[in-house]
Parts: structure tokens; sequence; C-alpha cells
């Protein structure tokens, strides 16, 4: 999977190019979000957006995806965030890391499948704005949940690829 990350404050660029380092495929953009979206398959979207602007219905901690048929420069694909049940604000950083983590696996879990029937609509890279998803008040924690939710998630690939 090809990861392209976006921004439109470059202090914030700069922070998950630390976060993200060493994981390969990442390509970082500056700009807003149909401005640099690019040739990408699918984009990550926070789940009341993209509900409200792409259809479906959300279920609690359950990544989606949707298709775009609106024609609005974003990807054909939207993979919507996992809602998660109400509760308090999570100060503690390390909940907050595992938090986002399971955030960012249950999206790829999503993509993953959705590639395994999806035949020439396969997703081989996929969109974040950082800031489009609401992820930059959280600085280098949802840098790091990214990362290691990559990893996981290339490692299960790995195994299931051997296994076959």
């Amino acid at each position: 999977m090809e990861y392209v990350i976006a921004a439109v404050a470059q202090a914030v660029l700069q922070r998950w190019r630390v976060g993200v380092a060493g994981v390969e495929q990442v390509e970082f953009r500056c700009g807003r979000g149909t401005e640099v979206v690019g040739d990408s398959d699918a984009a990550i979207v926070g789940f009341q957006m993209a509900h409200d602007r792409y259809g479906g219905v959300p279920e609690i901690g359950r990544a989606q995806v949707l298709r775009n048929h609106r024609n609005d420069g974003y990807p054909r694909h939207i993979v919507t965030t996992p809602p998660f049940p109400a509760g308090p604000e999570i100060d503690d950083e390390a909940e907050l890391r595992t938090r986002l983590q399971l955030l960012f696996e249950t999206c790829f879990d999503a993509v993953q499948r959705h590639n395994e029937n999806a035949g020439a609509q396969r997703m081989t890279s996929l969109f974040l704005h950082v800031e489009g998803v609401g992820l930059d008040r959280y600085g280098q924690v949802a840098a790091s949940a990214f990362h290691h939710a990559v990893q996981r998630t290339s490692r299960i690939e790995q195994s299931s690829t051997r296994q076959q």
C-alpha cells in the first residue's frame, strides 16, 4: 500500500515525517485536500463527514468503505474512520496512542477486506489529510499510532501471503 499524508501546515507535516520515519511508500504533500489528493485510490475521512457526504450508516468500532459518486475531487473510495462509544476525553498519552492506533488499524482492515474481492477496484494508495480528519490536535502521538498500525498491518499481510 502506498500512503499519501497531507496537511496545510508545514509544521504538521514535519511532525508526521518524524513520526512515520521508516515506513516505506509514504509521500508527503502540503495543501488542502482536493488540491493534493492526486490519483489516490482511497481517502480516510472522519466518519461524520464521510457518512453525511457519501452515505451509509456509522457503526460503532467499524470502519467502512464507501463509494464516492459525487465527483468532488476526492477518490472513488472513501474509508470512514470508526466511531467509538461516547466516553470521557482521553488524557493519558499511552491510552490515546492505543486508541488512535486502533482507529488506523480498523481503517486498514476495511481496505484489506475490500481488496480481497475487488479485482480491478483494488485500493493501492491511501490518502490521509491530517487536519481534514482532525488528527493535527494529537501531534506526534497520531503519527506514531499511524506508524505502528502500518507495521502491524504489513506483518499481517506478509503472514497471510506466506500461508497461501
